[in-house]
């Protein structure tokens, strides 16, 4: 490479990269050209520049994964602090967090989890209040009748199959 070329490049880098850059190029040029001006390639100075790029690529890509992590565990802690605070304010589970109780098991007053048992008790309260004879409306008490059998035939489809109800005879 002639000496006017190497200038015309060096001012050209200098210009371009700023003064490291145009220093990296200078030892670049001067480290692979040999006598006969033929460009020798890798040196030490190209895996060492190999080795460097890898080595930040990888930490950064590293420490981007810790500050990630680092960052969804505060993020985790934060949301639990302010479901605390929420929970603090509202006494009463919000509705997502409450299990579903069918409308039938509500309209008696229950809600789930419950039993067969505790279904018919308050059905039997609901009834005395409501029954004609004893001065309650008759259409309110049918309504407490269906409610009743749905909760039932409700509660007996989630029953499971190994679970057996004793009969009357103790069977």
């Amino acid at each position: 490479m002639h000496e006017s070329h190497k200038q015309d490049v060096r001012r050209a880098l200098f210009v371009a990269t700023g003064s490291l850059g145009a220093w990296l190029a200078l030892r670049i040029l001067r480290s692979t050209t040999t006598a006969g001006g033929v460009h020798v390639w890798p040196d030490q100075l190209d895996a060492a520049a190999t080795m460097g790029f890898l080595l930040v690529t990888l930490g950064l890509g590293s420490l981007g994964y810790l500050f990630i992590v680092v960052d969804f565990r505060a993020y985790l802690r934060s949301m639990r602090r302010a479901l605390v605070v929420v929970v603090s304010r509202f006494p009463k589970r919000p509705e997502w967090a409450r299990p579903y109780t069918p409308p039938s098991i509500s309209a008696l007053g229950l809600t789930m989890p419950c039993t067969e048992a505790d279904v018919l008790k308050a059905y039997r309260a609901r009834a005395m209040e409501l029954h004609p004879d004893r001065g309650g409306n008759r259409r309110q008490f049918v309504r407490v009748q269906k409610q009743f059998e749905q909760a039932i035939r409700h509660l007996r489809e989630q029953q499971p199959d190994w679970v057996q109800e004793p009969n009357s005879k103790g069977e």
